[in-house]
């Protein structure tokens, strides 16, 4: 390795989230939040191994004073994917188990079964590939090459891939794109890939996609894209996952300044049952006297949109606001 461990990437199921823009934003429709929240208790397990004692030793034998057990091995409880120029996945069991053999590789997405492990490698200065290695660090295997980014997105610059997740039935990885060069420029598009096949399809071209959130039982993807300080709002919108059943411009906000070449996308969360998301909404300039933060619901089929409350403060001295897994608290 070139260098002691620098990238640490601890998986856990944790939602985090945060915000845009708005003076205020303004919504498609809005309805009133009901009082009470009803949450899906978590499932409780009544069952629980039961160890049979042993008989104590005969007159003749002599009790060891240590247990001596000859059952397998438990799976282990944790683990952890990390980069140092390859990807390497340690437990307690196994120890350090190293997936990939190549070097330069900068992100990657562990699949919902954990089986699978798709990463972002850099070819040349500016061109990326998205490759899939099983968990175990066999069948490493190409999946998006530099010749099929060019292919889909025509542009005189390089293509690379920003973004790429998990569609949750694991079939499946999305990705949108940018354009290589100074500062950051998206192209707002949203592609997919399947993983046994490798045929690719263009959900939304450039311009129709964004940022992207897969509801967590993969039926709908919510979309944010950041505006600009000119004219353009940035907005949320709702599709099923099939491109289908759109809902354009469910909030829509004056773009939030950065004070630096990159454009603020919003991060968004959905709540466990898929029924709503929540999205916490910048006022414009973050540095302003009266900068604020508004919290808004989306229901999960675009027929309500609700402002919450608002926070009189700035996510560039306090942080973006982070949300609890079952998004009860802030």
């Amino acid at each position: 390795m070139n260098r002691a461990f620098c990238w640490l990437i601890l998986f856990v199921s944790v939602t985090l989230f945060a915000a845009c823009s708005s003076p205020p934003p303004t919504a498609e429709s809005t309805a009133d939040i009901p009082d009470t929240q009803t949450n899906t208790p978590l499932p409780t397990n009544t069952s629980f191994p039961t160890n049979t004692p042993s008989p104590p030793p005969s007159p003749t034998e002599t009790a060891s004073p240590f247990p001596t057990g000859t059952s397998e091995p438990s799976a282990p409880e944790l683990e952890i994917a990390y980069l140092d120029e390859d990807v390497f996945i340690w437990n307690e069991i196994d120890g350090i188990r190293q997936l990939t053999q190549t070097g330069n590789i900068y992100n990657f997405r562990l699949s919902p079964d954990g089986q699978r492990l798709a990463y972002l490698q850099t070819i040349d200065v500016d061109r990326t590939e998205l490759r899939l290695v099983n968990a175990d660090g066999s069948d490493d295997r190409l999946l998006v090459s530099v010749q099929d980014l060019e292919e889909l997105v025509s542009h005189d610059e390089p293509i690379g891939i920003f973004t790429f997740n998990w569609h949750p039935d694991g079939e499946y990885l999305a990705f949108n794109t940018q354009i290589i060069g100074y500062g950051l420029l998206k192209n707002d598009d949203l592609h997919m890939v399947n993983i046994e096949t490798r045929s690719l399809t263009t959900l939304l071209p450039p311009g129709q996609g964004g940022d992207f959130y897969f509801s967590p039982d993969g039926s709908r993807i919510t979309l944010v894209t950041a505006g600009n300080y000119m004219d353009i709002p940035g907005k949320i919108s709702l599709i099923n996952t099939d491109g289908s059943n759109r809902h354009d411009s469910l909030i829509t906000f004056p773009s939030v300044l950065t004070y630096s070449e990159y454009a603020f996308y919003p991060p968004l969360a959905w709540s466990p049952d898929s029924t709503f998301m929540i999205v916490a909404i910048p006022s414009p300039d973050p540095m302003a006297p009266d900068a604020s933060i508004t919290l808004w619901r989306i229901a999960s089929d675009g027929s309500e949109v609700a402002e919450l409350f608002t926070i009189n403060t700035s996510f560039f001295l306090s942080g973006l606001p982070i949300f609890s897994p079952n998004l009860t608290k802030i």
